[in-house]
């Protein structure tokens, strides 16, 4: 526990910058990783396979939330903003992963075999459970240490399952063997060594053993808060794809996806400074006008400039994807300028969505995601089979400018409100910003 509470007060200077810098280089590996992946995966199997490939992904992954990055972000809440034990926060968010993993991988099994035919059964099976349970592992792992102030540790460990993953794609490319199921196979297994060897590394580190432990009704009611934003932000992220498998657009999909893998490549300078800075948003600051509003503010401004640079180059450079997949993605050159103001939107969005978690409010930031998820999706619906994959990106540039609108306006009203809850208690010393609250 010594070592905890050592790990959680270790404060130094510039802190965030050096932070961001670590996850700079976690995306930047990220990003230097996934092209070559993507470039991989893209030669050998194809538009129709790859497409089918994705298909599995955009159907788990908005319910991967519930044991992966809900998890992890539930497991900070607790440990950072309500300053409960770490130790204690950690073992019951990896029970929770490990439940709750184990049942969702029976339901993402059925559906995926359900909709997409062309994967084979055990390739399904592998790919959900890595989704569900082992990699949500290694996730609770990194976020432990997050919250115990070692972000570049928690970095070095997550670059550790990047890279892994990258060599498992490389070597069986070299070696002529790369197809779904030997791929998913070979790489379900290291990343479980991995995964556990992490845990073994955390507990050490930190002065408990990693084990599954009891929890309280609150971190599943964290968790849902979470999970269901996010999920709902995978539904609207996701849902494009899913509804274009589902008209039987499956080449389409494959176009699709790699020129929307390519454009999110454009959002690791983004992710990396949001994930350096989500334990300062977190950080409460009860009696401070105005904080949260000027944080996000101020971060926006940074981010936005860089997303609106983004779009400009990636409409620029868009004729030279297919150098990176092959000859047979030509078609999603089109699609990938069309998509390209995704990052822009996203970059705007980021920052007021993440300061209603500093104020508190998750249940106006779960409400925002829901209603906007339930737009897209809607859209998709009606768009996708009348213009294809045309009225996919139509709908998703709808929602992204609805989710931009929404979260600055409710920022703005809820910082309001929150710094007349300072007046009052001011005026009022026996109560607390917290107790209004």
């Amino acid at each position: 526990m010594n070592k905890i509470r050592a790990g959680v007060t270790k404060v130094k200077g510039h802190k965030l910058a050096r932070d961001s810098m670590w996850g700079m280089s976690l995306e930047a590996v990220s990003l230097l990783t996934s092209i070559v992946v993507f470039s991989l995966l893209g030669r050998s199997l194809g538009p129709i396979d790859y497409g089918a490939y994705v298909s599995v992904f955009t159907i788990v992954n908005p319910l991967v939330t519930l044991t992966g990055s809900g998890v992890a972000l539930s497991l900070m809440e607790h440990a950072v903003r309500r300053q409960e034990p770490l130790d204690q926060v950690a073992r019951k968010s990896l029970t929770i992963t490990l439940a709750l993993g184990s049942v969702l991988s029976v339901i993402g099994i059925v559906v995926a075999m359900l909709i997409v035919d062309e994967m084979p059964v055990l390739a399904i099976v592998v790919i959900v459970i890595d989704q569900f349970i082992v990699s949500p592992m290694a996730m609770i792992a990194a976020a432990t240490l997050q919250s115990a102030s070692l972000f570049s540790l928690a970095t070095k460990m997550r670059l550790t399952m990047t890279v892994a993953r990258t060599l498992v794609v490389v070597s069986l490319f070299v070696f002529g063997a790369l197809e779904v199921q030997t791929y998913v196979l070979l790489n379900v297994t290291v990343l479980l060594l991995l995964a556990m060897a992490s845990m073994r590394v955390v507990g050490r580190r930190l002065g408990f053993r990693f084990l599954p432990g009891p929890f309280e009704k609150s971190m599943l009611k964290t968790n849902a808060g979470y999970s269901v934003s996010i999920s709902a932000y995978s539904f609207q992220n996701d849902g494009d794809k899913t509804v274009m498998t589902a008209n039987n657009l499956t080449v389409d999909v494959g176009l699709y996806s790699a020129a929307y893998r390519v454009v999110m490549m454009g959002m690791t300078p983004v992710n990396a400074f949001l994930s350096a800075s989500h334990t300062t948003i977190l950080e409460q600051a009860e009696n401070v006008k105005g904080h949260h509003l000027r944080l996000s503010i101020k971060y926006a401004r940074l981010l936005t400039v860089y997303g609106l640079a983004f779009t400009v180059v990636a409409i620029l450079v868009s004729p030279l994807l297919p150098l990176l997949t092959g000859d047979d993605f030509e078609g999603s050159v089109t699609m990938m300028r069309w998509l390209a103001p995704i990052v822009f939107f996203r970059a705007l969005g980021a920052t007021p969505i993440n300061g209603l978690l500093g104020l508190g409010r998750m249940g106006y930031r779960t409400a925002i995601n829901v209603t906007v998820a339930l737009l897209s999706v809607a859209l998709y619906v009606t768009m996708i089979p009348a213009w294809g994959w045309k009225g996919a990106v139509i709908a998703t540039m709808i929602g992204e400018a609805v989710n931009v609108t929404m979260s600055w306006t409710a920022l703005v009203l809820l910082q309001r409100k929150h710094d007349l809850m300072i007046d009052e208690a001011a005026m009022r010393p026996e109560l607390t910003v917290e107790t209004l609250t």
